[in-house]
């Protein structure tokens, strides 16, 4: 149950990260991570309450909130990326590195992987110079080469959002089931609260 359950959180995250991505190069990536954010915390916090918590603790709801800081700092970063780069370079690598922090903290933390997981990240590292690789004259024929940014600095930058989801998915492993969904619905109310007054002021927020 725990890996269907995975694979179809990995199946609904790949398709918002594909539309968001795919509206992140018609409008602000600003606007899109505030929408996205908002989306989600008005669907989870009804699903939260129906759900329930036996215990919520201060240190789960802070865990919960403080990726909700980085996480709202992340999306923004990997959706500014995909604007300016390609979806098949930012998606894979963003997700990859999402994986693999995790991963490391584990390992940190005594956790044993199995051969084949270890293998999978050995393929996971080797796959992103791969996906990365753009042949010149493609990028020099594009339309929009000028606004696109270098192969090396969209690896970068997905990287680094990478890395912000990982954190968010650390976070959440350490809270207690006990918790509920509350420790991301604090996550999101915290992402909201940091990027919709930004897009607000800068007059990216869609009206109703």
């Amino acid at each position: 149950m725990t890996v269907l359950l995975a694979l179809l959180g990995a199946l609904f995250i790949g398709i918002s990260d594909f539309l968001g991505g795919v509206a992140s190069q018609q409008r602000s990536a600003l606007t899109v991570s505030a929408v996205l954010q908002l989306a989600g915390l008005v669907t989870l916090t009804p699903i939260a309450a129906v759900v329930g918590a036996h215990d919520l603790t201060a240190h789960d709801a802070g865990l919960g909130a403080l990726s909700g800081l980085v996480t709202s700092v992340a999306f923004l970063g990997f959706f500014t990326a995909i604007a300016h780069g390609r979806i098949g370079i930012v998606l894979p690598v963003s997700a990859a590195f999402a994986a693999l922090l995790p991963a490391a903290a584990g390992l940190a933390g005594g956790n044993n992987l199995s051969a084949l997981a270890i293998g999978g990240i050995g393929c996971a590292l080797l796959a992103i110079p791969l996906v990365a690789y753009e042949a010149e004259d493609a990028a020099a024929v594009s339309e929009d080469a000028a606004e696109r940014w270098p192969a090396g600095r969209q690896v970068l930058i997905s990287m680094l959002c990478g890395a912000g989801f990982g954190i968010y998915l650390v976070c959440i492993g350490h809270t207690s089931t006990r918790s509920g969904l509350w420790p991301t619905v604090a996550n999101l109310a915290v992402a909201v609260a940091v990027t919709i007054p930004i897009a607000y002021h800068r007059g990216l927020m869609p009206t109703p």
